[in-house]
């Protein structure tokens, strides 16, 4: 579910419908994916002056 939207935003390429098993087959983005946003998102959370505490529930 989280691909699209990268791709949508050009951050990533698009989807590649034609690999050769027919899978399909997104950019690898680890450094674009889901877990950058989380650290992103916890990043401005604790500069904000959030708790770790809180924030790790």
């Amino acid at each position: 579910m989280w691909k699209p939207a990268p791709a949508t935003a050009g951050v990533i390429a698009p989807l590649e419908e034609g690999s050769a098993d027919g899978a399909r087959v997104w950019e690898p983005s680890r450094e674009h994916g889901f877990h950058a946003l989380r650290h992103f998102f916890a990043s401005e959370e604790l500069e904000a002056g959030e708790s770790i505490v809180s924030l790790a529930r």
